[in-house]
């Protein structure tokens, strides 16, 4: 599912967290704790054009962080995401097991996409699989919602997708990451031994 945002959203954050921007080098430490499960490959562009990540803390502990992108994006090792260059492109939440039912997810995206409208982005979109309900409950409380829709296919080790009208109006697609040549099927489907 593709949702975006055009709204802005307020919900004050309590004061014992606080929301900032993640450094670079503090984001290749926090890649290294297991818990944070943060992809490395998303660190790779941090620091690239407009890309961010932005945490919220309490006292010194990452209660939740985001990515957002302004270019083309891995969404996996073998899916890229792209969009129309006048969007931001909410790449990926996460919400610490401590901290989930405080909404401070939404409160993130919400914070996040108002630095992002600062620069100059008025629409902000993201891609969430259709059965992931908390990540879609939580844009939609804070006003985005659903524009369209990309079907993904793996079989045989080549990739299929259909790409709904809705997206177009963005220029977002999904596609097969040109970097990663695709696999035969006698490869793709071998157990390892």
């Amino acid at each position: 599912m593709v949702c975006l945002s055009e709204l802005e959203f307020h919900e004050p954050l309590v004061s014992r967290f606080h929301f900032k921007r993640i450094p670079a080098a503090e984001l290749a430490h926090l890649a290294t704790i297991p818990e944070y499960g943060m992809n490395p490959a998303l660190l790779e562009k941090i620091g690239r054009g407009q890309n961010s990540c932005f945490g919220i803390y309490e006292g010194k502990k990452l209660a939740q962080y985001l990515f957002f992108f302004t270019e083309p994006t891995l969404m996996s090792d073998d899916l890229l995401v792209t969009f129309g260059a006048d969007y931001a492109y909410l790449c990926a939440t996460f919400t610490h097991p401590d901290y989930r039912g405080l909404h401070l997810n939404s409160i993130g995206v919400g914070l996040a996409a108002k630095e992002y409208r600062r620069l100059g982005f008025a629409v902000l979109l993201a891609y969430v699989e259709s059965n992931n309900f908390s990540s879609l409950k939580s844009l939609h409380r804070i006003g985005w919602r659903d524009v369209g829709s990309i079907d993904i296919l793996r079989l045989f080790g080549r990739y299929f997708i259909r790409t709904g009208k809705g997206c177009d109006a963005f220029g977002f697609r999904v596609i097969a990451n040109p970097a990663v040549p695709e696999r035969p099927a006698h490869l793709t489907n071998r157990r390892a031994s």
